[in-house]
């Protein structure tokens, strides 16, 4: 799972890192960015 959140949105931030993202590079169609910051999430089957 890949997101992109404003790197002033702190409690986003928060939020996603508690569910488990963790920051990545940029992934398309986004390029890197000063305002934004950029998370995924390794999803598992049950």
């Amino acid at each position: 799972m890949l997101l992109e959140v404003g790197v002033r949105n702190i409690e986003a931030q928060q939020l996603y890192r508690r569910g488990g993202y963790q920051a990545c590079e940029p992934f398309p169609p986004y390029t890197a960015t000063p305002i934004s910051l950029f998370m995924r999430r390794q999803l598992t089957q049950r």
